[in-house]
């Protein structure tokens, strides 16, 4: 890390429209994390934002999950995390020895899930006279015994290992080995220009989700602690211990297990004691924001393995938080769950680390669609995942894109940053939401068994039946317009109360109570439903009634919802059962695709957010209804600021107008007593007819010199050799020194550093290419670490000239023209390697074209026009910048004599755009479309004769790759994906790049 390359990079967030940054340890730090040039590296990070009104946050891990400070707290083992271990074995196979725990013999039935009868077992005499006294039919005899196992040693954690977030003294040591380093070195920057520090994916371990089977003897754990089972009879007034097997595996008849919502619960709450709330402490007592999210969110499955409730940590978080990474990732109820838990404690602001795995080819309008539901939902603190410092060795595959400098539309990035800040100030009003769906996880909890997950996702029908259930309410309140927050029974037992036909919880007031997709409820929620319903509230049952109260089989709940109202799982039937107070109403074509929020400010204002989540087609037609009268309806633009009047009218108390979306679109409405708009928002009419300009032959212009990726080498290493892409020859030679392989779980550089540094050999490798036209002018290689890799084009030495090519590690070396030669050409690299040398691609940088012969790049001549297709087989195989085509006026004559003649307007639009936006240009004017669908009015420009310029702002998908991965047009990133194993191919694998269509659109 340079104090110089950090400071300059928080001028580039600033410019991109960043209000700061969260400070991330990430894969391939070289400056060692908690040390003296880090921490006073830290100070220079947080001094310099301060200073330019931006705000730095501290992060609480090396890589995550958080807990183990890099594993310089669980070096020792005390500290480590630990679970309960079942052991299955065959009876006959078994031999007794007492341990801590007791063992049993146990009849599993053939499902391998059921047990139909268990026994404590003291002695092998025990094992035989069970077997006797017992003949069962349609399974096998099995022992179960249990032991403890301590997390081994793991490269992810510097050769360390996980903490024991269920044991307090654990949690102090990372804190006193992480926030207090913090606050020894940096001072009274500590809750003062430093304003918080998060925590990333902490976990309490295994619920029942590792089940591994060898040689017959199958094996599964839970997390655990070693005061565990002692805190569990405390907590819920019986031992456990004598009822393992019930534990681990279905017992009985009964589709729910007390004992194991009673486990869930338990880890839960020590998870929370003795994790979440000592550095709740922390923060408090020390001025600072507690912010993050914890690991997985996803579904009632993943958070329950993982820690149970996840809307119970976010009561102890400052700034509660959530992720949902990734292209595709719609993950609604994650976002509302935090929204929920945010409402009710009086949480102002929400976190999202957003946009993660979704590869550098991520346009603007993906950037829109997943940020947009988050906002509706209350994200208001974006924390985008990531920026990268360095694209250094494995750095630049640590999930990109890097939405920083690296990427070529960073100048263009603050609209997304207003239009968000825009968005999130339109929510901060009080919301009007008066429903409450209690949240259905501990049904979930009450049906796990060895096995019933696989990590964090389920392998169990029933389960993935809960959650289809939990969805489907969750989407149709959506579609009905229905503002609701969750219910999570344990903070409802701190935070609810009845209050005559009001179910308070914490700082939310509710009418409406819906029930759904539960099998069990707890007794002191089904009290408090009782009180509410008598007090005149209203209960809705949608689906079966839960037919277990707390765990128990109970008829009680049935004959509570018989006096109750009662609904399929229907849209329609929901829409006429839940009437909230303020009732949104939209009618029309794809109301339902249109999803909602409204908010109520002091002085009366009334905004009504729309997001429409139909991403294929445009939305007309829609009438808004709203419970409000005599205030002016206002149309504000979140991507501009502003303001359109809108025709609406008054009616038995109600406003009416109607709302029009492009695919995937948003609209902002302000009711209020002031007339704030003269104009409305202009509209264009469908066009009558579509002319395809697509073989049009345009001049290009590239925003950055054409690149050649060179990653096919010839490898040597002592008396070892061989040809492949190079990484994998990184994999045979790491191999072949007998090293780990780099990935995102390796060994910290900085770790490296300090204790692995011996120098295993001579590597040598041989980048191969093609030269089928010379270029004309000098060229630059750009690679890494040339002070420790020499360097040589066809034999000729390079020199760094001290400059670098879009990333500082990519450090640059003139190529004289000359030194290329028609045919072979290889650039050769030499270096001694250790444990921290990476081979990696390196890049010819110029003015070529460049195009392909199966794996082997081909330097040819750079095109001077291109029609609209993919630019990618015409000479920019590689090309990651800015491509602007300039439409000359002669080719648009036909259109110019169209538009005199009738005077029709005609839009350009770009189709099947591979890039990350469009701007038009012509004369004097200029117009940028971030969004799709990619539209602009070229009338003006076509009548003046001028030459129209559409400039493509790029991505670097097709220079960093994936370049091999199938299918080639991947949704998404991960480190994995840059690796030649699984669905690959040894040649290019690209997708399409450029404007690969453009009409023209008569209206």
């Amino acid at each position: 890390l340079k104090k110089e390359e950090l400071e300059r990079q928080v001028d580039v967030l600033k410019e991109m429209g960043f209000g700061g940054h969260f400070m991330h340890s990430r894969a391939g730090l070289i400056t060692e994390y908690v040390g003296d040039a880090g921490n006073s590296l830290t100070n220079a990070v947080a001094d310099k934002p301060e200073k330019a009104g931006m705000e730095p946050w501290a992060y609480d891990e090396d890589r995550w999950p958080s807990g183990s400070a890099g594993g310089k707290v669980t070096k020792d083992s005390r500290w480590r995390m630990r679970s309960l271990r079942l052991t299955e074995t065959p009876l006959e196979r078994f031999t007794y020895e007492k341990g801590a725990f007791p063992v049993f013999a146990a009849y599993v039935l053939e499902d391998n899930i059921h047990i139909s009868y268990y026994k404590e077992i003291a002695s092998e005499n025990d094992l035989a006279s069970v077997t006797a006294e017992n003949r069962l039919e349609g399974g096998r005899w099995c022992a179960l015994s249990f032991d403890v196992v301590i997390e081994p040693d793991n490269s992810n954690y510097n050769g360390s290992a996980y903490l024991n977030t269920l044991d307090k003294a654990a949690t102090e040591r990372f804190i006193e080995m992480t926030h207090e380093e913090y606050k020894k070195r940096c001072g009274d920057r500590v809750g003062t220009s430093i304003k918080g520090i998060f925590t990333d994916e902490p976990h309490r371990g295994h619920g029942f989700d590792d089940l591994r089977e060898e040689n017959g003897v199958r094996t599964c754990s839970c997390a655990y602690t070693d005061d565990f089972f002692a805190e569990f009879e405390k907590r819920y007034g019986y031992d456990a211990v004598p009822r393992l097997p019930e534990l681990f595996y279905k017992y009985g008849h009964e589709r729910i297990s007390k004992i194991k919502i009673d486990w869930f619960d338990a880890a839960n709450d020590l998870f929370l004691e003795r994790f979440a709330m000592p550095i709740e402490k922390w923060c408090r007592e020390n001025n600072m924001l507690f912010t993050g999210h914890v690991l997985h969110e996803d579904s009632l499955c993943n958070q329950a393995v993982s820690h149970g409730s996840l809307m119970r940590f976010y009561e102890h978080m400052d700034v509660p938080g959530m992720d949902a990474l990734g292209a595709e990732n719609y993950g609604y109820r994650i976002a509302k769950q935090l929204q929920s838990s945010a409402r009710q404690t009086g949480k102002e602001h929400l976190l999202s680390e957003l946009y993660g795995c979704s590869g550098w080819d991520f346009d603007f309008s993906g950037h829109k669609y997943v940020g947009d539901w988050q906002a509706l939902f209350g994200v208001n603190l974006r924390c985008p995942h990531l920026s990268w410092y360095t694209m250094e060795g494995e750095s630049k595959r640590d999930y990109p894109a890097s939405i920083l400098h690296q990427s070529p539309w960073y100048k263009d990035y603050n609209a997304i940053e207003t239009y968000f800040a825009r968005f999130a100030a339109a929510g901060a009003g009080k919301p009007l939401c008066d429903t409450l769906v209690l949240n259905p996880i501990e049904s979930t909890w009450g049906g796990a068994y060895l096995g019933w997950a696989k990590w964090l996702f389920s392998a169990d029908e029933e389960t993935d039946e809960l959650d289809r259930q939990y969805e489907a309410l969750l989407q149709m309140l959506l579609s009905a317009h229905v503002d609701f927050d969750y219910g999570e029974e344990s903070m409802m037992t701190r935070l609810a109360s009845v209050d005559g036909n009001v179910l308070k919880v914490g700082k939310m007031d509710y009418h409406t109570v819906i029930v759904g997709g539960m099998l069990t409820i707890r007794e002191s929620t089904l009290k408090l439903l009782k009180a509410f319903r008598e007090n005149g509230g209203k209960v809705i049952f949608v689906g079966d009634a839960p037919r277990y109260v707390g765990g128990l089989p109970s008829e009680e709940v049935i004959r509570f919802a018989s006096e109750c109202e009662n609904i399929p799982y229907d849209l329609s039937s929901l829409s006429a059962a839940v009437r909230p107070s303020f009732n949104v109403k939209l009618e029309g074509d794809g109301a339902e695709k249109v999803f909602s929020r409204a908010v109520r400010f002091e002085d009366g204002t009334y905004a009504l957010t729309l997001l429409s989540v139909e991403r294929e087609k445009p939305l007309a037609g829609i009438k808004v209804t709203l419970p409000a009268r005599g205030l002016a309806v206002t149309d504000y633009d979140m991507l501009t600021g502003e303001k359109f009047a809108v025709e609406y009218a008054e009616k038995e108390g109600n406003t009416t107008f109607e709302a029009a979306f492009e695919p995937g679109g948003s609209r902002l409405y302000i009711l209020s007593p002031d007339e704030k708009a003269a104009s409305p928002r202009p509209t264009s009419a469908s066009p009558k007819e579509i002319i395809d300009l697509s073989s049009t032959r345009s001049k290009i212009t590239l925003g950055e010199k054409n690149v050649c990726v060179l990653e096919r080498v010839n490898w040597e290493v002592e008396d070892e050799k061989g040809n492949d892409e190079v990484l994998m020859a990184d994999r045979h030679i790491r191999d072949h020194f007998g090293l780990e392989h780099r990935g995102g779980e390796m060994l910290q550089p900085w770790f490296s550093k300090l204790y692995k540094t011996e120098v295993y050999g001579k590597v040598t490798l041989h980048y191969l290419f093609r030269v089928d036209t010379l270029p004309e002018s000098d060229l630059l290689l750009a690679g890494e670490r040339p002070e420790k890799m020499a360097y040589s084009l066809n034999g000729t030495p390079l020199i760094p000239d001290g400059g670098f090519w879009v990333d500082s590690a990519f450090q640059t070396m003139k190529v004289p023209a000359s030194l290329l030669r028609l045919g072979e050409n290889q650039v050769t690299v030499e270096t001694d390697y250790t444990l921290n040398t990476n081979l990696e691609a390196c890049y010819l940088v110029g003015d070529f074209g460049v195009g392909a012969d199966g794996p082997l790049p081909v330097i040819t001549g750079l095109p001077e026009t291109l029609a609209f297709g993919d630019a990618s087989k015409e000479g920019l195989l590689f090309y990651g910048g800015n491509l602007t085509y300039t439409l000359p006026a002669s080719a648009l004559t036909s259109l110019r004599e169209r538009i005199e003649k009738t005077g029709e307007r005609v839009f350009l639009a770009p189709k099947e755009v591979r890039g990350s936006l469009v701007k038009m240009s012509s004369g004097n004017t200029a117009e940028t479309c971030y969004f799709k669908p990619y539209r602009f009015d070229a009338t003006k420009a076509i009548l003046a004769v001028e030459d129209i310029s559409l400039a493509l702002v790029g991505n670097r998908r097709n220079t960093f790759g994936p370049l091999h991965t199938l299918p080639a047009d991947l949704k998404g990133s991960s480190p994995a994906y840059f690796i030649m194993e699984g669905a690959h191919t040894e040649d290019f694998a690209l997708p399409e790049t450029g404007i690969l269509a453009l009409s023209a659109e008569i209206v």
